[in-house]
């Protein structure tokens, strides 16, 4: 029988505890690596899209603006002048108006993070704004001593601006963070292999459907 060396016996188990090692590191790089990558792609593929608008109300109402100039110079010290003022150079528009507001998220600033078990997607605030759609002047009255020639359009952007203000009295910002959440769920579960996870601003996690089966 033939006596294999202690030396030979130590060498043997060492290479096989540095072989076993850099598997095992280079399993730990691999993955990390490929977290990474999806990561990455993740990233790219949702900036490609830029700007997402994932909802839209529409507000229809009257609208009346007015306009007047109140007394200056020394006529703004004497008592009632500033009335008189008003009186005599105020001007009004009425205006019966479709407003179309939008809802959604600049997909450039959407962050990503690995958590381990799975992909967290934050999502930005959302921007929100207001259009006109179609505007009819109903009334426009202009003031004895003074003319505002932008009367209409001024009650214009009034409506507008009163419409943006009930969408997000509504709810629009909520509504549309998660919006945009199912939607780039159904956009990304396909081509990612971890779960994801949609946050928005402050933390709130999003629930979403469940595309994969």
């Amino acid at each position: 029988m033939q006596k294999v060396s202690r030396g030979k016996v130590f060498l043997a188990i060492g290479l096989v505890a540095l072989v076993g090692g850099l598997t095992w590191v280079g399993g730990r790089y691999a993955a990390s690596a490929s977290a990474a990558d999806e990561r990455t792609m993740v990233l790219e593929r949702v900036r490609t899209m830029d700007r997402l608008a994932t909802i839209e109300r529409v507000y229809t109402g009257v609208w009346r603006s007015e306009s007047s100039r109140g007394a200056d110079g020394f006529w703004e010290f004497v008592p009632g002048a500033d009335a008189i003022s008003r009186s005599l150079t105020s001007n009004s528009a009425l205006v019966s108006y479709t407003a179309r507001v939008q809802a959604g998220i600049e997909l450039d600033q959407v962050a990503v993070s690995d958590e381990g078990d799975r992909l967290v997607i934050h999502l930005p605030a959302p921007w929100i704004e207001g259009n006109p759609g179609n505007v009819n002047a109903e009334s426009v009255q202009s003031g004895l001593l003074w003319r505002n020639n932008n009367m209409t359009l001024t009650a214009e952007r009034e409506a507008v601006a009163e419409a943006r203000k009930q969408a997000v009295k509504g709810g629009i910002s909520g509504e549309a963070i998660d919006s945009a959440a199912v939607q780039l769920n159904r956009f990304l579960d396909p081509i990612v292999e971890k779960p994801l996870e949609f946050r928005a601003p402050g933390g709130r996690v999003i629930g979403v459907p469940q595309e994969r089966v």
